[in-house]
């Protein structure tokens, strides 16, 4: 989507895909962002607006910490920091979840549920499983009940695994009637 260029988002699955970029140059530090743009829209076609935006993206990157800025052997390395590797996978299952509820795939008239149970210790794994459900689509059918009509067993093992879930606090059901789902089929579009 043209809105979504140069976002945040954007510029960490291309560093996820594309590991660290490296320029063999001695500069300031101060100069990483002008680096970074250089490198990133080499052989690209940009007006100002969205160089301003991707300018924007990085700095914010920085500033949450997503992206690392090493100054190695007269060379200046971009790449993802630890919490910036982890924020890029969650967008990448988000983007997948996405990506094929948008595609015209066939619906096999069976709905995928995914079910909580995380105790009050674990707050902050509950919520973020929570953000990564919405955040790709899935339909809050009732508290701590999510409901999505593909099948999305791999990512949500994923982000199990992630988060370091288990079995015991999440599941993902497969079930062919959850009762009245007109509304829900019409908002997936089913």
């Amino acid at each position: 989507m043209k809105n979504d260029r140069y976002t945040p988002k954007e510029i960490l699955l291309y560093l996820l895909v594309g590991g660290s970029i490296v320029v063999g140059v001695a500069y300031p530090v101060f100069l990483t962002p002008a680096i970074f743009l250089a490198h990133y829209l080499k052989k690209k076609d940009i007006n100002k607006q969205n160089k301003d935006r991707l300018k924007s993206s990085f700095y914010y990157l920085k500033n949450k910490g997503y992206i690392s800025i090493k100054k190695r052997n007269g060379k200046v390395i971009i790449g993802l920091s630890d919490r910036g590797i982890e924020r890029a996978k969650i967008y990448k299952i988000q983007t997948k979840l996405n990506e094929r509820r948008r595609k015209k795939v066939v619906w096999d008239g069976r709905w995928r549920v995914v079910i909580f149970d995380i105790r009050d210790s674990h707050k902050l794994k509950r919520d973020a499983l929570r953000r990564v459900l919405q955040r790709s689509g899935f339909k809050l059918l009732q508290k701590s009940v999510w409901i999505y009509p593909f099948d999305c067993t791999e990512e949500i093992s994923y982000v199990k695994d992630f988060f370091n879930i288990d079995d015991k606090e999440c599941r993902i059901l497969t079930v062919s009637d959850i009762g009245d789902d007109k509304d829900v089929r019409k908002e997936f579009g089913v």
